[in-house]
């Protein structure tokens, strides 16, 4: 099964990194986070550093991919705008890229 997963470099798509492999699943994570891509480099899937609230080739990667793990997200921040960006926009574009690929299962 060909997984991708949205945030999937913070703290709990590090761990479910960590599980999916062992059962054999293929994955590609979609973090705006370079530095915490770089702890997911030992598992040997694929990673793509990109800020998911603005469109771009990134939604490439939902191509024959069979689930959406959506786990991006703003937890803290002074401002309203990251909110809206992580939580709203990119949320959106995540949802738009997997019906555009044709991706029937979204776990959000």
């Amino acid at each position: 099964m060909n997984i991708i997963i949205t945030g999937g470099a913070g703290f709990v798509g590090r761990n479910l990194v960590r599980i999916l492999t062992l059962k054999n699943y293929h994955l590609t994570v979609l973090d705006k986070s370079e530095k915490n891509l770089d702890y997911l480099k030992k598992y040997n899937i694929k990673t793509l550093c990109a800020d998911l609230a603005d469109k771009g080739d990134w939604s490439r990667e939902f191509e024959g991919k069979d689930v959406v793990i959506n786990l991006e997200a703003q937890i803290s921040s002074p401002e309203y705008d990251p909110f809206y960006r992580n939580n709203i926009l990119a949320t959106k574009n995540v949802i738009e890229a997997a019906k555009k690929a044709g991706i029937k299962k979204f776990i959000h």
